[in-house]
């Protein structure tokens, strides 16, 4: 007679097996964080709507996470978003360290010291918002698949729910809340919230909405939904 499964065959059983286009996709998704978080350090405006350059990258990252999601299923990416979150607060530790070393008189390295002095509160407000913003895309995402609801609709749906905590959240943290703290000057609160956050929700979303047809480069796994 044959032994019961166990609790370890079930989830072997249920967990999709990775493949090389979601490892590229995952490694992506981490390498787009760390370059948006040096590209929020600069401020664009493009027809009035100011937000921080990196804001691009961001939107591209939700993409990422619904193709890790539709290959590999909620718990994959929820691992993936885990792992981001820890080496992207190791990569700004060390940007910022390198602040604190000094610099021979021959090459001073005062516009790398002010930029990077911002590192501390770009990456903790990026992987504030990234954690809670992207947790929310994947517990969207899964309900609006689970629903049985078209690629493009559940990618949009969850992204224009997700993307506004993303923007508010790092605006927050990145440019009003840690910089006093590190000895860099604040953002104004208005400004911060009613130009930037607005500023960067609008970009991303228009972002988001002309990526989105790249959630069709990868099938989807249909066994990948029962990987929750």
């Amino acid at each position: 007679m044959a032994a019961d499964p166990t609790s370890s065959d079930l989830k072997t059983a249920t967990t999709p097996p990775i493949t090389t286009a979601t490892v590229i996709v995952a490694a992506a998704f981490v390498l787009s964080i760390t370059l948006a978080d040096v590209g929020a350090t600069k401020f664009v405006e493009v027809f009035g709507v100011v937000t921080p350059a990196g804001s691009m990258l961001f939107a591209v990252i939700f993409v990422f996470r619904d193709l890790i999601h539709k290959t590999a299923g909620a718990r994959t990416a929820k691992t993936v978003i885990r792992w981001a979150v820890v080496l992207n607060l190791l990569a700004g530790l060390y940007l910022y360290l390198m602040t604190l070393l000094p610099a021979p008189d021959f090459r001073p390295s005062t516009e790398f010291d002010f930029l990077f002095a911002f590192a501390p509160g770009i990456v903790l407000g990026s992987v504030t918002a990234a954690y809670a913003s992207q947790m929310v895309n994947t517990w969207a995402y899964q309900r609006f698949w689970e629903r049985d609801w078209p690629q493009w609709s559940r990618t949009i749906t969850s992204n224009l729910i997700s993307l506004p905590v993303d923007a508010f959240l790092f605006t927050a943290v990145a440019f009003v809340i840690v910089p006093p703290l590190t000895g860099a000057d604040p953002i104004n609160v208005g400004e911060a919230f009613a130009r930037v956050a607005s500023g960067q929700t609008v970009f991303k979303v228009l972002v988001m909405l002309a990526c989105t047809p790249l959630v069709y480069l990868i099938p989807t796994n249909l066994a990948a939904r029962d990987n929750r």
